[in-house]
C-alpha cells in the first residue's frame, strides 16, 4: 500500500527541494570574475582589505593560490 505513493512522493520531494542559488562568490582569487573586472590579482590577498571593529572579535578571509 505504502508503495503506491512512494513515487509520489518522490516527485514530490524533488519539486519542493529545488531552490535557486543565491551564493554569493566574493573570493577575490577566482580568475573568471577578475577576468570580466579586468585586472590581475597578487598572490596573497585579505578580504575584506578594511575593518572597523568598534569591539570584539573579527574574522579575515586570508586567500593564497600559487603559492610555492
Amino acid at each position: 500500500m505504502l508503495f503506491r505513493y512512494l513515487p509520489s512522493l518522490c516527485l514530490l520531494f524533488f519539486i519542493i527541494s529545488c531552490s535557486i542559488p543565491t551564493d554569493i562568490n566574493d573570493n577575490p582569487l577566482d580568475y573568471e570574475a577578475t577576468a570580466l573586472l579586468g585586472f590581475e590579482t597578487p598572490a596573497l590577498v585579505c578580504f575584506p582589505a578594511a575593518q572597523t571593529i568598534p569591539t570584539g572579535p573579527v574574522t579575515i578571509k586570508l586567500f593564497a593560490m600559487g603559492v610555492t
